[in-house]
């Protein structure tokens, strides 16, 4: 054991003469002398890193939705639109944060794609409810598919009942 501690140090003798400090040689990799801090590590799939907090913002009202449907059903007649959309959205933002913790999406930029992706769900999901509505049955109920159809038109963006923009 001895011996091999003698090596090791001499080593480290022999790199140190070559001009790297204790500090460079224990910290390769991790610290840098220029900035005296540490060096970022080169990321390769950064640029999936917006569109997928994109689509986990738009999933995650969905999620909401699904969450609520499941826990209350479809909501009283007398329910207020209003706040069954503050409470989607709400759900949606928890389910967000708790998905971006896991993925490890916590910067500035990803919360505000997330929450694009949020507005965006709230804003066009009614048309994919149009497009399948055999699948959305299976995961509501058929009488939430009907009200959905009912209430909307098709290849629109719909917000609080009314029609922002006509998509086709």
């Amino acid at each position: 054991m001895a011996k091999g501690h003698t090596d090791f140090q001499d080593r480290l003798k022999r790199i140190e003469k070559k001009g790297a400090g204790r500090n460079e040689v224990f910290n390769t990799g991790r610290w840098t002398a220029e900035t005296g801090g540490r060096a970022k590590r080169a990321c390769r799939l950064c640029f999936l890193k917006l569109p997928l907090s994109f689509l986990v913002g738009f999933l995650s009202f969905t999620g909401g939705q699904y969450t609520l449907f499941r826990a209350g059903g479809l909501p009283p007649e007398y329910a207020l639109p209003d706040y069954e959309l503050v409470a989607q959205a709400g759900m949606a933002l928890v389910i967000t944060f708790a998905v971006r913790l896991f993925l490890n999406l916590t910067g500035k930029s990803q919360f505000v794609m997330s929450v694009l992706g949020i507005a965006a769900s709230i804003t066009l999901m009614h048309n994919l409810v149009h497009i399948a509505p055999a699948q959305w049955s299976e995961l509501f109920s058929p009488q939430w598919v009907d009200q959905i159809r009912k209430g909307t038109e098709p290849g629109t963006m719909l917000f609080r009942g009314e029609t922002l923009y006509r998509l086709g």
